[in-house]
């Protein structure tokens, strides 16, 4: 009887899994998904006290409590709450500006003194800002640009006021500078706070509508908090090393390259070491209370 020879079960080829291609803070990053569990929306969780900005909280996954971490900071980003915060502080800002603005015009008016705050929409601190200001996201770019005209109509009352003066007839002229102001007060301005109040909820909105990939490594489980996910597909990695050299150097990421269909730089995730790096801590950062579902 011939002899058969029989490949060792060792010499199997390996499984090729693709790559889930997402995006964080205006940059494309994948995670092979051999080491992805779920995929899920931002869950309910808890917080965890004394715990450092890149644990986000604890929430149940399967009967355990499992951590939450912000791979914005984990990359040296601003987290994406942080951004929220500081957007909504802003939009506050500029808020109070403009009712300051029409305090100040109603003032003048009723006073004779000139006015000196500015008239052009486009050097008011709101209108710098805007000019410059770049976003992904449609609905927040919807609500700003519904701002643009009532804003530019808003400063543009101050040429009204000013054109009114030459009118010589005084009873008239007041009546005419009341109905500017009313315009001001009542309809231009409430069109702009509303839009701006629209965009920083929109905003808000980018955290509430966060993606959390379920990462695993044997028995081991931990969320990673993600903005969205792009697509699933073959990650190639890139040869040219000096592209890398780019790149902040963090034990989170391991290299560089695109996708089958995505074009653009990806940056390849580290999954066993964001693991590894709350293995190492777990025990400092435990839930308020231990709830299992």
């Amino acid at each position: 009887m011939d002899h058969i020879n029989i490949q060792s079960m060792d010499s199997q080829e390996e499984i090729l899994y693709p790559s889930i291609i997402f995006k964080v803070s205006n940059t494309l990053y994948c995670i092979n998904s051999k080491y992805v569990d779920s995929i899920l929306s931002l869950p309910e969780y808890e917080k965890v006290p004394n715990a450092p900005e890149n644990i986000v909280g604890v929430f149940p996954y399967r009967g355990k409590m499992i951590q939450i971490l912000d791979l914005r900071t984990m990359l040296g980003k601003i987290s994406l709450k942080t951004e929220c915060s500081t957007f909504q502080q802003m939009i506050d800002a500029r808020k109070q500006d403009h009712i300051n603005w029409v305090n100040e015009l109603e003032r003048t008016v009723h006073s004779g003194e000139p006015f000196t705050l500015t008239n052009d929409p486009h050097k008011c601190a709101l209108g710098k800002w805007y000019d410059h200001f770049t976003c992904d996201d449609k609905t927040i770019m919807f609500y700003l640009k519904k701002m643009e005209e009532p804003h530019r109509l808003l400063h543009k009352t101050i040429d009204e006021i000013e054109h009114s003066k030459n009118i010589l007839d005084e009873n008239k002229k007041a009546k005419v500078q009341e109905t500017i102001l009313q315009n001001a007060r009542n309809v231009y301005m409430p069109k702009v706070l509303q839009a701006l109040e629209k965009a920083a909820s929109a905003y808000q909105a980018t955290f509430d509508q966060s993606i959390v990939l379920v990462l695993m490594e044997k028995e081991y489980r931990i969320g990673v908090l993600i903005d969205a996910v792009l697509a699933v597909e073959m990650f190639i990695s890139s040869n040219v090393q000096e592209a890398f050299q780019s790149i902040q150097k963090s034990p989170y990421v391991l290299g560089i390259g695109r996708g089958e269909k995505i074009e653009e730089d990806i940056l390849e995730v580290n999954a066993t070491n964001l693991i590894s790096s709350v293995l190492q801590k777990s025990e400092l950062y435990e839930p308020v209370s231990d709830k299992s579902v």
